[in-house]
């Protein structure tokens, strides 16, 4: 065990022991207490706060394809009826890639929860990291991975072109309307597909880097901060993987605190790539991390003699982009790759010996050198 960095050692080594835990699972709990026992041999305060969460995203979406699907059929018999599925699940799109879970709380029938440790009621600084990992999808094979952005931007437009046709044929009334929904149709049938082949013939990422990375550099972070006696929170949250349900949780009973503009530092994906700074984030909606508090770490990380990257991480939501759309200061740190993507992200190969330790090490370095100056 390296005894410089104490706690990266031992989460690593718990990660590697715990494997797999999927969101609002009972791994996923036996986890979270595990860092709420070592938060308390800080000697800090810690709240277990349970949610209820989804434990996929994939069978809501589904949900979602398959009204567009249904909307498409129901244009060979009615136009008319076809409209109001197509707009309410543009809708339902519309608001979820925008992290407005609208309607997925109604089918939330599982137990998450999110580990809080404080040492003051005014913090100066939140650290955050998700403690969930993910289950593999061909969408993240890294054979054809290439930009998830890409498949993200198709998605919304055949979607919209879905509607868009749909409205059209209902008040023309041309039939061969109805041929132009076809490509969408092609497209959001194969999301359907390959979402039910990932619940029930792929495995779960062995979420080493994701997130066990970001989830020891914050635990040895809250170690250094309770040393140096800084006022600051860390916060570990529950089913990010299944649409950031912790962190929207933590906002509803945080809102007053968070909208007073206390940075947030979200730990994500850390120990392979290149340590960056995301500059945007967003599926739908686009939001910009503050500017400022980028330099300032940036300053902090010239300091040390190590570089940080800025480049826009638009490839699917954090715990960061529920805090920025709604007004709160938070920036996200991860680890990407010349394509702007997390090595390993969501796949098999997510493993320890994958995991590059200076990476975390000068995660954790550069923002023990932030608080010193700003927090």
């Amino acid at each position: 065990m390296d005894e410089a960095f104490p706690y990266l050692e031992r989460t690593l080594e718990r990660v590697k022991v715990v494997g797999p835990r999927l969101s609002a699972s009972p791994v996923e709990a036996d986890f979270a207490r595990w860092l709420g026992e070592e938060l308390r041999r800080m000697q800090l305060t810690v709240e277990e706060d349970e949610f209820r969460a989804l434990s996929t995203y994939s069978f809501f979406y589904c949900g979602i394809w398959g009204l567009f699907l249904a909307a498409f059929c129901l244009l060979w018999f009615s136009g008319w009826l076809a409209v109001p599925l197509a707009l309410f699940a543009l809708l339902l799109t519309y608001c979820n890639l925008n992290t407005v879970p609208l309607l997925a709380t109604l089918f939330t029938r599982k137990e998450s929860l999110n580990v809080l440790a404080r040492n003051t009621d005014s913090p100066r600084v939140i650290l955050c990291a998700h403690l969930d990992s993910a289950r593999t999808s061909l969408f993240f094979d890294p054979r054809f991975a290439v930009s998830p952005r890409f498949s993200l931007l198709f998605t919304i437009l055949a979607s919209v072109w879905m509607t868009v046709v749909v409205l059209l044929y209902a008040v023309l009334g041309y039939p061969w309307l109805r041929w132009l929904g076809v490509p969408a149709f092609l497209y959001l049938g194969f999301l359907f597909t390959l979402h039910v082949h990932r619940e029930y013939f792929m495995p779960p990422s062995p979420g080493v880097n994701d997130n066990g990375s970001g989830v020891a550099v914050a635990l040895e972070l809250a170690f250094r901060l309770k040393k140096m006696n800084l006022p600051f929170w860390v916060l570990f949250t529950g089913a990010e993987e299944s649409g950031t349900f912790g962190a929207l949780h933590f906002w509803k009973r945080y809102k007053s605190l968070l909208q007073s503009r206390i940075p947030v530092i979200n730990l994500d994906n850390l120990g392979a790539g290149r340590l960056t700074l995301a500059t945007l984030e967003g599926m739908w909606e686009i939001v910009a991390s503050p500017e400022d508090l980028r330099r300032e770490i940036k300053a902090a990380a010239l300091e040390k003699g190590i570089t940080l990257l800025e480049r826009p991480y638009l490839g699917l939501s954090t715990d960061a982009t529920v805090f920025l759309k709604r007004g709160g200061r938070a920036v996200t740190m991860i680890g990407l790759d010349e394509r702007g993507l997390p090595p390993n992200w969501h796949w098999i190969t997510d493993r320890l010996e994958n995991l590059h330790r200076p990476n975390l090490e000068q995660a954790v370095i550069v923002l023990e050198e932030w608080a010193k100056r700003y927090v």
